[in-house]
């Protein structure tokens, strides 16, 4: 994220161990969700996904090729990450999910 500009935003200054982990180029999207679920937890949040969406695929696959990792994801993969991922974000009493096929 770091890479896009967002660390020279002040969108992430609300909390400086995010803005410390951008810097570190060790932040996640999925970092700043449930940081959000638990500093505001007065404010609901919510996140739509597909289990296997192929455009997010896509898209993680080009991040991922554009920030030099080569960390790629398949449809199979995807999903079995994603629902570690709804897992955490479960944690959260003002977060909800909502997964379509």
């Amino acid at each position: 994220l770091e890479s896009f500009g967002l660390c020279k935003t002040e969108l992430l200054a609300w909390n400086d161990g995010l803005g410390q982990r951008c810097k570190e180029q060790n932040l996640t999207i999925q970092d700043v969700f449930m940081a959000s679920a638990k500093g505001f937890p007065g404010v609901a949040l919510a996140s739509v996904t597909s289990k296997y969406d192929e455009q997010q695929i896509q898209f993680y696959n080009a991040v991922s090729m554009a920030s030099l990792l080569s960390d790629r994801v398949s449809p199979s993969t995807f999903f079995m990450e994603l629902q570690v991922l709804l897992l955490k974000y479960s944690k959260y009493d003002n977060a909800a999910t909502y997964l379509v096929e």
